[in-house]
């Protein structure tokens, strides 16, 4: 904050700059201050929960807010002073504009000052003077004040050097229309005079001659007497020229040259043709024919081509040389001061779009309407000078109506301001305008396609379609009706080829729009047969959504489901996206179609799923879309809460087991729920909830018994069914499926040629089995299997033949996985037969197994063997003893004979390990298995042993429990990639963070090759940290990296985009070689201007051949953007084809043009005008009558013919030094 008091810049430029950086700086105050007050609330909650170091905190928090609102206060005051720095810079702009003005005012007044021939237009010329200053004057000194008042806000009592700036040059310019006026009238006056005074004055001015200029006249008298001898005469010549020069700002400088003459010549110095008269800034000398200009102090504005001019009675000479000042000002980009403003105007008139642009060095300015330049099309005129960039419309017509941006750049950069010129049509006219679009598309091979619109217009519009750029018409499968606005075109059977982009345009005399769509054409699905498809003369529809998607909230690692409903003929696709990019199905994340209903499903949420999702459906007809905002709350730890809170989750004793019923009877699902405080019961038909109805009720008892009853049933209640059960706690589920018969096939069985084919049913099979369970009294066990068939079987669970209740056993079904869980095994339990039955309309099958409960073996049996080991040293004795032991019986019946399989197995393991005083330790391990299969009645059996000995050094430790392995983990990604944009040459670091178990191997990709290390790429993996360095990045670095981790249960990848800006442009041409034809001893000047990044070097070709900066032919001279070629003067040798090339590391431009150089034919005398002059005229003759000087100033363009005698005319006026350029493209600087 400190640097930046008081630094506001040297011009607007400047300080907008210093403005936006200073933007830049208060949004990192605000981020900053979010920071602190997140600090003081937490210092703040722990004053109220009176912390032990409280009176710390709170002296603390009052140091840092005072100084917070001391710091923020000197912030808000340091942006009250750019802003009005910004005004103060603003001021001077549109005071130095005024001078600008009035110095293309005093221009025009001079040329036109050289042809008064009346007083009336000396008159005219004094009459716009008078009307620039008297509004303008008043205006000026009011801005003076003002930014003299800002200069003391900003710069206190000293004046900066803008204000003096601005208050010398309105001196000069209001001087120099005073010392105008006044000559006009002296113009004015003599030409009132009569004609025999004007004439009088000038003879009298003739008489003053040195050289009497009455002819003698012839007489036969006698000779007269011999005539005084006169002295000898010569015309002005310079001995010694000007020479070109270029300087630094600031700096003195003198131009010198010699002249000769008898009689000694009059000196006259001209800037650009302009006489100097007697600006105070120019002092000129002649001494002993040395002739000098010196300006003590030069300026950018001194740039110009400067003439010495000599005359006597015999003529005058010139000689002129081009002095450059270089700007020593700093480069900046180009900046808007002005932007465009949108415009309005009548179809007919004039238009001007007008903007005020800068930048060192001078920018380029191009204009554009939508987009296509507009620089050289017809009907356009652009200009650009002091920095004001306009463009005129000379008739508006309605194609001219768009959206206009002017484009000035430099080397430092581009800056565009935009704005729409309307066009208000004479006539009531509306332009075409699409009310509804075209829409996306997506069909099968054979579907039908329908495209619709509707639009607007008048007169009604000509219609015209277009298939990936073809225009096309109706056809035998392609077409079109119009009704009103609506148009429809159809495809009736939709091929590959019909796919790609389809186009409309609407066109009337108000103008013109386009509508555009894409077609998708897929293949036949695997599974479609001709016979199931949609028929093609079935009328698609185009998708909605009348259940669109709502905002939903959710806890971090919750669960998230996002529901719609979606209909369309045929079937939309559904397409989910999640931020814009499509969501693929995995593991965490599920994609549901129920019907009509599709749902998102996320099964534990994080905190980068939340954000914006939209599901997008489309068919054959059209596309639809619905979106949503998902916000994924995180769960903050309270521990002391937690501490404080007492009671139970909710926990199902009694779990709900699967029910099969006939439509029309009645059905009750229970389960039994105990939690403290006591738990609400919900229920839910495949997620949705179920509400109470006359057929539907719902019981809560107080010992925790909950009742579904469905009576009577219909086809519609079949589904899985959810209780839930909730407390303050925490909730839990459970699931059971119900099936529903139809009550007609069970009635009749379905004949005839109408019978639909449903699909086909299949026996229950148990595709996995559990076995016989030996476990030790007190323990817990398992029994799980796989039920698949056709439709889903109904499942039970027996023991003994009685289904299972109570809190000993607990049911759960995963899928298709049937679980049957046992907490707490008791000896009543012993001897047990577990049953599991799945049922249904094809048939049955079960699966038993034996449940054995066994106390600890006793410590006698274990330590059998110690009586016979020699305890006579310190020893250590350890046994370990497994045993386990499986055995399974498979049932199935079907439409035949019922078919049993029964499978066992059963494996002992014992383990021995023996250690005697200081020897190895002598471990045994014996192993043995046995197998036993009977299916249909033949039995095998296998038995196997095996046996290991070995040696535990001493030190090593004798494993007496098997400990327990941790769970592995598949790879996931805690912290994903994240995408960056970057500038060439930086060094990018890529890294992720994740987890997995056992620890992945790391890979990593770039555009899906295998990225490999090397002098630029460097890859780490360490600390569940994936990094991956790339070093001075290039163009060719740019591209998708992605990183994949692997391990044995599982894979994940991390995906993220790298972009690097491009910093090298090849050079472009905005100023290109013209041809043109000069007349010999002409000065030629071929010009160019060229941008490009890094600068492009140039260099200049005549006919091929490389021109030398050292010629002596040519002079070559470059500022900034500008590259001139001068050829001071054209000779015939100069003649030719000349090119340009520009040349950097991004590539290389040429520009050519041919030169022709003209013999210049003799020259004629004629009598001379206003608009003639020589460079060197001798005579002797004496005109009979020589014409009045016009006034006051020199015609633009010398030709070779006489001059009449006389005084050099006064110089009219005095003009302020650097303004009098046409243009800034074309001055010399």
């Amino acid at each position: 904050l400190g640097k930046v008091k008081g630094q506001f810049g040297e011009n607007l430029a400047a300080a907008k700059a210093t403005s936006l950086a200073f933007h830049y700086f208060e949004k990192t105050i605000e981020l900053l201050e979010q920071r602190i007050e997140t600090f003081m609330a937490s210092g703040e909650a722990m004053l109220k929960s009176n912390h032990s170091s409280s009176p710390h905190i709170e002296r603390e928090l009052h140091s840092l807010r005072s100084r917070w609102q001391l710091f923020h206060q000197q912030v808000l005051d340091t942006r009250q002073l750019i802003d009005l720095s910004l005004q103060y810079f603003a001021l001077v702009e549109e005071a130095e504009d005024w001078f600008r003005e009035g110095s293309r005012l005093l221009m025009t007044i001079a040329k036109r000052s050289s042809s008064i021939r009346t007083p009336q237009e000396a008159n005219d010329l004094l009459q716009e003077i008078e009307l620039f200053l008297k509004p303008g004057e008043s205006k000026q000194d009011e801005r003076i004040q003002k930014i003299s008042e800002l200069a003391v806000q900003l710069y206190g009592s000293g004046q900066p050097e803008q204000l003096h700036r601005v208050k010398t040059e309105s001196r000069e310019v209001i001087d120099s229309f005073s010392q105008v006026s006044s000559e006009l009238q002296q113009i004015i006056n003599f030409l009132n005079k009569p004609p025999e005074e004007q004439r009088m004055e000038i003879v009298g001015l003739q008489e003053a001659l040195p050289i009497d200029e009455k002819p003698a006249r012839k007489s036969p008298s006698p000779p007269p007497k011999k005539a005084k001898v006169e002295p000898e005469t010569q015309p002005p010549n310079f001995s010694l020229p000007l020479h070109d020069a270029t300087i630094d700002e600031g700096s003195r400088f003198t131009f010198e040259c010699r002249v000769t003459g008898i009689p000694m010549p009059e000196i006259c110095w001209l800037k650009d043709s302009l006489s100097i008269g007697s600006n105070l800034d120019y002092h000129t000398k002649v001494e002993d024919g040395l002739c000098s200009l010196t300006i003590e102090e030069t300026f950018t504005e001194d740039s110009a081509c400067f003439t010495c001019r000599a005359t006597n009675l015999l003529g005058y000479a010139e000689t002129t040389a081009l002095l450059t000042v270089r700007e020593n000002e700093r480069e900046a980009p180009p900046r808007f001061s002005q932007l465009l403003a949108p415009v309005s105007a009548a179809e007919g008139t004039l238009c001007r779009l007008e903007c005020k642009v800068g930048g060192t060095p001078l920018p380029t300015v191009q204009w554009y309407r939508d987009g296509e330049c507009v620089d050289s099309a017809p009907g356009y005129t652009t200009t650009y000078n002091n920095g004001v960039a306009v463009l005129s419309v000379e008739r508006l017509g309605t194609q001219d109506q768009g959206l206009y941006s002017c484009r000035a750049t430099n080397r430092l950069g581009t800056e565009t301001t935009s704005a729409s010129l309307t066009v208000q049509r004479l006539v009531s006219e509306q332009a075409p305008e699409f009310v509804v679009p075209l829409s996306n598309v997506m069909a099968r091979a054979g579907q039908k396609i329908r495209l619709e619109c509707e639009l607007r217009g008048v007169p009604e519009p000509q219609l015209e379609w277009a298939h990936n750029g073809k225009s096309f018409t109706d056809s035998r499968d392609i077409k079109v009706q119009q009704e009103g606005g609506k148009v429809v075109l159809t495809v009736a059977e939709a091929f590959p080829k019909d796919a790609g982009t389809y186009s409309l345009t609407a066109t009337n005399a108000a103008g013109s729009t386009t509508s555009s769509c894409t077609v998708a054409v897929k293949g036949r699905l695997p599974t479609e047969t001709s016979d199931s498809e949609l028929a093609s003369d079935l009328e698609p529809s185009k998708p909605s959504i009348p259940t669109a998607l709502k905002d939903s909230i959710v806890s971090e690692g919750g669960k998230a489901r996002l529901d719609c409903i979606i209909v369309g003929q045929p079937e939309p696709e559904v397409i989910w996206y999640h931020e814009e990019v499509p969501i693929k199905e995995s593991k965490e994340v599920q994609l549901l179609f129920q019907g009509d209903r599709c749902s998102l499903i996320i099964a534990e949420t994080l905190a980068e799923d939340a954000g914006q999702y939209k599901v997008v459906a489309i068919n054959s007809a059209g596309e639809a879309s619905s979106s949503c905002h998902l916000t994924v709350q995180r769960s903050e730890p309270q521990p002391e809460q937690t501490l404080e809170m007492s009671g139970s989750k909710p926990l199902f004793i009694s779990l709900l087991t699967d029910a099969l019923a006939t439509e029309g009877d009645t059905i009750s699902l229970e389960c039994a729920v105990r939690g403290d405080p006591t738990p609400g019961v919900s229920w839910f038909l495949n997620n949705n909830p179920v509400l109470p109805s006359d057929r539907v009720k719902m019981e809560q008892e107080a010992g925790g018994l909950c009742t579904l009853i469905i009576s009577p049933v219909v086809a519609d209640d079949k589904g899985v069914y959810t209780a839930r059960a909730a407390n303050v706690l925490g909730e839990a589920k459970c699931f059971a499926h119900l099936i529903v018969r139809s009550a007609a096939n069970l009635a009749t069985a379905p004949s005839g040629p109408d019978v639909r084919l449903e699909e086909r049913a299949t026996v229950p099979a148990f595709t996995e089995l559990f076995a016989d369970r030996s476990v030790v009294d007190g323990g817990s066990t398992k029994f799980e299997c796989i039920v698949t068939g056709k439709p889903t079987p109904k499942v039970r669970w027996l023991y003994n033949g009685e289904p299972v209740s109570g809190k000993d056993f607990l049911v759960s079904v995963s899928g298709s996985r049937q679980v049957l869980s046992l907490p707490l095994v008791s000896k009543a339990l012993a001897g047990g037969q577990i049953t599991c039955v799945a049922e249904n309309d094809a048939g049955k099958a079960s699966c038993n197994a034996t449940l054995t409960v066994s106390d600890a073996p006793p410590v006698d049996d274990l330590m059998s063997s110690i009586d016979q080991l020699n305890l006579s040293e310190t020893s250590v004795f350890e046994l370990k003893r497994e045993v386990f032991m499986q055995s399974s019986s498979h049932t199935q019946f079907g439409a035949g004979d019922p078919v049993v399989q029964v499978h066992g197995m059963a494996s002992k393991t014992e383990q021995t390990s023996q250690k005697i005083g200081d020897k190895p330790a002598v471990q045994v391990e014996l192993h043995k298995t046995s197998e036993y299969h009977n299916v249909g009645g033949v039995e095998q059996k296998f038995d196997s042993q095996s046996q290991s000995t070995s040696l535990v050094e001493p030190g090593a430790l004798v494993p007496a429990r098997v400990v327990p392995q941790r769970k592995q983990l598949p790879p996931r990604f805690v912290s994903p990639l994240m995408g960056k944009i970057v500038d060439q040459g930086r060094d990018v670091m890529l890294e992720c963070i994740l987890e997995g178990f056992p620890s992945p191997s790391i890979s990593w990709k770039k555009n899906g090759k295998e990225l490999l290390e090397g002098d630029k790429v460097c890859t780490n993996w360490a600390l569940n940290k994936a990094q991956c360095q790339l070093l001075a990045v290039t163009v060719e670095d740019a591209g998708k990296y992605s990183c994949t981790a692997v391990n044995p249960v599982g894979t994940a990848t991390c995906t993220a985009d790298l972009v690097v800006k491009k910093t090298v442009f090849p050079p472009v041409f905005g100023r290109r070689l013209q041809a043109d034809t000069v007349a010999a001893g002409k000065r030629v000047v071929l010009e160019v201007e060229v941008t490009g990044t890094p600068e492009p070097q140039i260099t200049w070709y005549k006919d091929g051949h490389q021109i030398a900066s050292s010629s002596s032919m040519f002079r070559v001279l470059a500022q900034g953007n500008s590259h001139r070629l001068i050829i001071e003067h054209a000779g015939l040798s100069h003649s030719g084809r000349y090119e340009v090339r520009a040349v950097n590391d991004g590539g290389e431009a040429r520009s050519t043009a041919d030169l022709l150089i003209l013999e210049p034919s003799e020259p004629t005398y004629i009598q001379p005008t206003e608009s003639t002059k020589t460079e060197v005229h001798s005579s002797t003759q004496k005109p009979v009558e020589p014409p009045l000087e016009p006034f006051p100033f020199k015609p633009d363009a010398p030709r070779p013919v006489k001059r009449p005698m006389g005084p050099p005319p006064p110089s009219p006026s005095k003009f302020v030094k650097g303004e009098f350029r046409e243009s800034d493209y074309e001055s010399e600087y």
